[in-house]
C-alpha cells in the first residue's frame, strides 16, 4: 500500500497502528483514491478574449463555483488563437489600501508613490529579516535572505524578490550572489563578454530578460528568437529546445566560444529560464514588499491590523499578533460592545469611552456598569474581532452588530434577548472574554449564562409572583441575581415574551416567591486559565506570550534526563529568541513556541524538519537533521511551549540553531 509505506516512512507517522484491522481497512479504501482528479480546476483569474461570441470557437460549460469556464485549457485555448490573460487579484493591495484609510481616519495622509525609496528605519528592518506580514518578503527563506543581502532599499528588495524563485536558487545562482555581494567571490560572469550584459547583477542571470540578452550577447540571436528561447524554456516545450539549441551552440561558436563555454552557459540558461520572474513581475512584487516594509515600520498598528484582516499570511494570526505587541501595540480582547467583526485600529481610552456610555445609558433610563481599574491605553490599539471567536454563526454576529446600533448591551441577558445567541455561542464569548465589560467575573457570568438558560421560561403555577416583579426583567436589567426579593427571570425575557398554556393565568397582587436564586461571588480565573480559555476560543493569548502563560513539558523530561551537572547536554537557562546573533558558535536552549514548520527529503530520501520558533523577543529559525529529526519528531508539537537546544550557527549573516535535542 503506497500509502501505507508514506506513513511509515516519516518520523511523525511511523508510529500508527498499521497491524490495527479497522487502520489498515482505511487505509486501503484511502488508496483507491490516489491518483483519482477530484475536479477540475478554475483558474483565479484567467480570462478569454475572442473576437466573436465565445461559444463560436469553443464549447463552455458552468463551473462547480458558478462562473462559465472553456472546456479547453490555457494551451487549448492559446493554440486556437484567443487571447488570454491572467488578472490576478492581489490581497497585498487590500492591506495597503486599508492602512491608508485607517491612517486617513486620524489625519494622516500617505502618498505611496512619493515613499522614499532608501528610507533608514525600513532599511533596518529589512537587515534585521523583521519582516512578518509583508508580501511576499516573509517567509523564513526570505528573511534569510534580507539578512544575508543587508537589503537596505527598494532595489535591494526587487533583487531579493528575484533571488528567492526556483529558477536561480535551484541553479546555485542565490549562494552566488550573496557571496559575491558580499565580497566573498568575485562577480565574474560565465562568459567575459558577457561582464556588461550583467553588471548590474553581480555577473548571474536574475531575470527572464538576462535569458534573452545573453541569448543575444553570447550566439548573436535576435530577440525574438531569444524571446521564442525564453518561452520554450518557461512553457517546457521540449520540441522546440533541440533547434533552438543548435542554434544557440553555432551563434556561439562563431563568436569565438569553445564549445564547453557555450555548454556551460545553455545549461545555466536551461536550468534558470523555467522559474525565473520577469524584470517587471519582480519589480511589481519588490515595490509593493518594500511599500508593506514602510508602513509596518511607521505605523505598525495601523499596517498590522489591516493584514489580520485581508489576511494572506505564511503564519497563524497568532503570529501577527504577537508581532504587533512586539512592536508596541496594545492588544485588547475582542467585546460585544466595541469589537467589528475584524480586527480593528481602537484609538482613545476605553475608560473614557466607557463614562460616555454610561451617561447616555443613564439618559435613556438604563444602567450601563462601569468597570472599575479599567486602565487606558495608547492612542492606538488592536482591538480582536468578534469573527475570531471560535464557534459564533454569521447570523449572530450580524445580530449583535445590528442590535447594539440601537443601543449597547447592559447586561447578560439583555445581550442573549437581543442577539439571539445560542447557549454555546454565548458560553464561547463569555469564556474568550468578550463579556468583561459587565463587570462581573467570566465564572460569574458563565454561571450566570446556565441559570438563565435553564431557568422556567415562565412563573411556576401559584407562584403568586408580582407583575411589577415580572415586568421587573426588562432589557438591560438582571433582578434575579441582585437581590433576594428578586422574582423569576423567565430567560431574562418580559411578560410579553412569555407564552401561556390554554385557560392559564398569571396571578397579579400577590408577594412575590420567599426564595429565589442569589448569585454567588466567585473569583475570576488565574492567568493560565484565562490565557488556555482564550488560546482555545481566539488562537491567541490576550494579557501575555504562550511562553509565560503555560508549562512546558521539555523541562521536566530535562530535569529526569540531566542527573550530573556535567553531562554535556545540560542546557544553559533559556535565551530570548531575539537574541540568537548574540550566541553565534555557542550551545544555548530556546524556551519558545512553535510558529511554523516544514518538512522536506533530503538527498538520500531521508526527512528534515525546519522550525520558526518565537516568544516576545522575537523570532528564531531552527534545523532538525534527519538524524535529530528521527528521534525527536513527536515531541515538536504546535499546542505546547517547546524546550529546544542546540549550536547557533551564522550562514553568511543570517543565523539560525542547529537542533541538538528537543526536551
Amino acid at each position: 500500500n503506497p500509502l501505507a509505506a508514506a506513513l511509515r516512512a516519516q518520523p511523525g507517522t511511523r508510529d500508527f497502528p498499521f497491524h490495527d484491522p479497522r487502520f489498515a481497512a482505511a487505509l486501503r479504501d484511502a488508496s483507491l483514491l490516489l491518483e483519482t482528479p477530484r475536479h477540475f480546476g478554475l483558474h483565479p483569474g484567467g480570462v478569454v478574449v475572442s473576437p466573436t461570441r465565445i461559444t463560436d470557437h469553443l464549447s463552455c460549460a458552468p463551473s462547480a463555483k458558478g462562473p462559465t469556464v472553456t472546456q479547453l485549457d490555457k494551451d487549448g485555448v492559446e493554440a486556437l488563437g484567443l487571447v488570454k490573460m491572467d488578472l490576478l487579484g492581489n490581497r497585498a493591495l487590500t492591506t495597503l489600501e486599508d492602512a491608508l484609510d485607517s491612517l486617513a481616519e486620524r489625519g494622516i495622509t500617505i502618498d505611496l508613490e512619493a515613499l522614499p525609496e532608501d528610507d533608514p528605519k525600513t532599511a533596518e528592518l529589512l537587515r534585521q529579516g523583521r519582516t512578518l506580514g509583508c508580501f511576499q518578503i516573509e517567509s523564513p527563506g526570505m528573511r534569510h535572505l534580507l539578512q544575508q543581502t543587508g537589503a537596505c532599499t527598494m532595489d535591494d528588495v526587487i533583487q531579493a524578490v528575484a533571488l528567492i524563485r526556483p529558477g536561480p536558487a535551484q541553479a546555485g545562482m542565490k549562494d552566488a550572489y550573496v557571496r559575491r555581494f558580499r565580497g566573498l567571490e568575485a562577480p565574474d560572469p560565465p562568459h567575459p563578454s558577457l561582464r556588461e550584459t550583467l553588471a548590474d547583477t553581480y555577473g548571474i542571470m536574475l531575470y527572464q530578460e538576462d535569458v534573452m540578452h545573453v541569448a543575444a550577447r553570447a550566439a548573436g540571436m535576435d530577440l525574438p528568437t531569444a524571446d521564442r528561447l525564453r518561452r520554450a524554456l518557461q512553457k517546457r516545450r521540449l520540441s522546440e529546445l533541440p533547434e533552438l539549441h543548435e542554434q544557440f551552440r553555432k551563434g556561439c561558436e562563431q563568436n569565438g566560444w569553445s564549445a564547453t563555454e557555450a555548454q556551460h552557459v545553455w545549461q545555466l540558461i536551461e536550468g534558470f529560464a523555467s522559474f525565473a520572474f520577469c524584470k517587471a513581475h519582480a519589480v511589481t512584487y519588490g515595490r509593493i514588499a518594500y511599500r508593506a516594509a514602510w508602513l509596518k515600520t511607521h505605523h505598525p498598528v495601523e499596517y498590522l491590523t489591516a493584514f489580520l484582516n485581508s489576511f494572506t499570511g505564511y503564519y497563524a494570526p497568532r503570529v501577527y499578533v504577537e508581532e504587533a505587541r512586539r512592536m508596541g501595540a496594545k492588544i485588547l480582547g475582542p467585546d460585544i460592545n466595541r469589537s467589528a467583526v475584524d480586527f480593528r485600529v481602537e484609538r482613545g481610552t476605553p475608560a473614557a469611552s466607557r463614562t460616555a456610555l454610561h451617561h447616555r445609558s443613564k439618559n435613556a433610563g438604563l444602567d450601563f456598569p462601569q468597570q472599575s481599574g479599567e486602565q487606558n491605553h495608547a492612542p492606538s490599539a488592536l482591538r480582536i474581532g468578534l469573527g475570531l471567536v471560535h464557534g459564533l454563526s454569521e447570523q449572530t454576529l450580524h445580530n449583535i452588530l445590528e442590535a447594539r446600533e440601537q443601543q449597547p448591551f447592559l447586561s447578560l441577558p439583555d445581550f442573549l434577548e437581543r442577539s439571539a445567541a445560542h447557549t454555546d455561542e454565548a458560553r464561547h464569548l463569555i469564556r474568550s472574554g468578550a463579556m468583561d465589560s459587565f463587570d462581573h467575573t467570566r465564572p460569574e457570568l458563565l454561571w450566570r449564562l446556565h441559570l438563565l438558560r435553564n431557568a422556567p421560561k415562565r412563573p411556576p403555577r401559584g407562584a403568586n409572583l408580582d407583575l411589577n416583579q415580572w415586568n421587573a426583567c426588562r432589557p438591560g436589567t438582571d433582578p434575579i441575581f441582585e437581590s433576594p426579593s428578586a422574582g423569576w427571570s423567565g430567560q431574562g425575557l418580559g411578560l410579553q415574551a412569555t407564552r401561556l398554556a390554554p385557560g392559564e393565568q398569571v396571578p397579579l397582587f400577590h408577594a412575590p416567591p420567599s426564595q429565589t436564586p442569589v448569585m454567588p461571588g466567585l473569583p475570576d480565573w488565574d492567568a493560565y486559565k484565562r490565557g488556555h480559555n482564550e488560546h482555545e476560543l481566539l488562537g491567541v493569548t490576550l494579557t501575555a506570550h504562550p511562553t509565560h502563560l503555560f508549562p512546558c513539558p521539555g523541562e521536566a523530561r530535562m530535569r529526569a534526563a540531566i542527573t550530573s551537572p556535567a553531562d554535556r547536554r545540560a542546557p544553559m537557562p533559556p535565551r530570548p529568541c531575539g537574541e540568537l546573533p548574540v550566541w553565534t558558535g555557542a550551545r544555548i536552549t530556546l524556551r519558545a513556541w512553535l510558529a511554523a514548520s516544514r518538512r522536506v527529503h533530503t538527498k538520500d530520501g531521508d526527512w528534515m524538519r525546519f522550525l520558526t520558533l518565537e516568544d516576545p523577543s522575537g523570532i528564531a529559525e531552527a534545523v532538525l537533521f534527519p538524524a535529530i529529526y528521527k528521534q525527536t519528531a513527536e515531541r515538536v508539537r504546535s499546542d505546547e511551549v517547546l524546550l529546544i537546544s542546540g549550536t547557533v550557527e551564522e550562514q553568511m549573516g543570517a543565523h539560525l540553531l542547529r537542533v541538538e535535542h528537543v526536551w
